[in-house]
């Protein structure tokens, strides 16, 4: 079953809801040990196998589709956005997740699909997408949730996937489990998980062979050359297409 969700620029709640997003946080990181097992059960796997996200109204990623977790389930993005000078610290994610109460119900659903059990790969869809994003919102949480994701893009060989994550360990587990190579048609983007500081892709492959490029947020005070933002990701798609530029760099919104 395939749905979609589309984007809309925040609105005046986004600053509400920025004064109260430590709280926010707090409670969620009191009720997330139990709330993904909660959610398993309300949803059918083989009914529910693919809810995806379109992208609209001006969002940098329109014209694009994506499948995402929720952050607020997902314990590793919870305790990250907690510490300061992190990227984490500063997530729109959360922001979107509390924003959007639909995005969010549809976030929660993927969560408790892709990261409990491998699904049939029968009952994995077929895309026409000649882009697509892997995790627009979420992140990995375990090496399940990798595999599915993997399953996905074997099963669309015509479709050329960008795969954003700061836990490549789970993606090596699951490459190790499955027995193969990374697929020709995904490039993996490691994203630095400090404001600032780029990650080694040198030093990453070495452990992660798979990594294509890096992704790094800065300040607005940085002094680098800022190749990522002025134009939406389909105009763009240094992410997507293999070679060329290998260390994104985006400005701090």
């Amino acid at each position: 079953m395939l749905t979609s969700y589309s984007m809309k620029k925040a609105d005046r709640n986004y600053l509400k809801f920025l004064e109260k997003k430590d709280q926010i946080i707090n409670e969620v990181k009191d009720i997330l040990s139990n709330l993904a097992s909660d959610l398993l059960s309300k949803f059918s796997t083989e009914k529910y196998i693919a809810m995806f996200t379109r992208h609209n109204d001006g969002d940098k990623l329109e014209g694009l589709r994506s499948m995402s977790t929720s952050p607020l389930l997902n314990r590793l993005c919870i305790e990250r956005s907690s510490i300061p000078g992190l990227v984490c610290h500063h997530c729109y994610s959360v922001n979107y997740n509390n924003l959007r109460k639909s995005l969010r119900e549809k976030l929660e659903r993927n969560t408790a699909i892709l990261t409990t059990e491998i699904i049939d790969y029968d009952l994995i869809p077929t895309i026409i997408d000649r882009y697509f994003r892997i995790e627009s919102f979420g992140d990995l949480q375990n090496v399940i949730q990798a595999i599915n994701y993997l399953n996905f893009i074997l099963k669309n060989p015509e479709t050329m996937f960008a795969w954003w994550t700061k836990n490549p360990q789970y993606i090596k587990q699951a490459l190790q489990q499955m027995n193969i190579e990374k697929p020709q048609n995904v490039q993996i983007v490691f994203s630095s998980p400090c404001i600032n500081k780029p990650a080694d892709i040198a030093i990453l492959k070495k452990v992660f062979p798979f990594i294509d490029k890096t992704f790094t947020v800065y300040d607005k005070q940085t002094t680098e050359t800022i190749n990522c933002g002025k134009l939406h990701c389909i105009n763009c798609l240094n992410c997507y297409k293999p070679g060329g530029v290998t260390e994104v760099k985006e400005l701090l919104k």
